[in-house]
């Protein structure tokens, strides 16, 4: 069992399970589903702004498995049985709050506010884009694409251990050059941001946990390896009846004519499990 891509951390009130994925790569969907089906939330919280929300809610609502958009976070929402989706990413309110209370206490220089509000302008303004197009396709049923999907030389149709290896180059090269610049040009803008969107983030898992709730959150901690997917579930209840689950457990695959078939068994060693509690 490894715990490179899956990691869970207990707690009286529940567990959260975190999964890292390569942004819409068909080895981090196939993770994604099948942890899932494993876990079993009641909460599936998703690294998304919670206006973008409704975009991949409508990405996920098609017969087609995985959905054609919305990479790994509308295959969660497709793949949970959750009661509650949420979504913990910026921009919130506890990010602006914890940005605010930074500011204040370092006083960076003009020029970094300047960034700052840039980068969050930027960000608040594709949110707000997900938002529209979520209104227009309720208004209208036309399905619109706000981000193309992020190329990979790796396909569903590919065996999975070729995928997990793709996947893996993927994961050592984002460190690499993450690593390389993480001191040399990192500006302090960029670390100002992440760190109130990484707080904000946890405190809302937390939040999640001590309400009670099974949570399941994609993307709570933001790592070199991207960890998009996040969940908690709550201590083991004899009493808790068991959820029916629509995914059956099987990834329909999709080849270059553009038929889909399925591919079935159980997940390979290469894709991560959860790690034992």
């Amino acid at each position: 069992m490894t715990g490179e891509f899956v990691r869970q951390l207990p707690d009286d009130d529940g567990t959260v399970t975190l999964v890292g994925v390569v942004h819409d790569h068909p080895a981090s969907v196939y993770r994604v589903r099948h942890v899932l089906a494993a876990v079993d939330p009641e909460v599936l919280a998703l690294e998304l702004p919670p206006i973008s929300l409704p975009l991949f809610a409508q990405y996920a609502a098609t017969e087609e498995t995985p959905p054609a958009l919305g990479g790994e976070m509308s295959a969660a929402i497709q793949a949970a049985d959750a009661a509650t989706v949420v979504g913990v990413d910026r921009p919130t309110g506890g990010f602006f709050r914890r940005l605010g209370r930074t500011l204040l206490r370092e006083r960076p220089p003009f020029e970094t506010v300047r960034t700052l509000g840039t980068r969050i302008a930027g960000t608040t303004t594709h949110a707000l884009v997900c938002l529209a197009a979520a209104g227009v396709a309720a208004a209208t049923s036309v399905r619109l694409e706000v981000d193309a999907p992020t190329p990979h030389d790796a396909s569903w149709t590919d065996a999975p251990a070729d995928q997990a290896s793709h996947e893996r180059e993927q994961v050592d090269r984002c460190r690499s050059f993450m690593d390389a610049f993480r001191t040399a040009s990192r500006s302090r803008a960029s670390r100002i941001e992440d760190a109130a969107r990484e707080a904000s983030m946890a405190a809302r898992l937390r939040d999640l946990r001590g309400d009670g709730a099974d949570a399941s959150p994609s993307s709570a901690s933001t790592t070199s390896s991207r960890w998009r997917t996040a969940w908690t579930t709550p201590p083991s209840d004899p009493a808790r009846p068991r959820r029916r689950r629509g995914y059956d457990g099987r990834v329909r695959t999709r080849d270059p004519t553009g038929t889909t078939g399925q591919r079935t068994g159980r997940l390979p060693a290469e894709y991560g499990r959860p790690t034992p509690a």
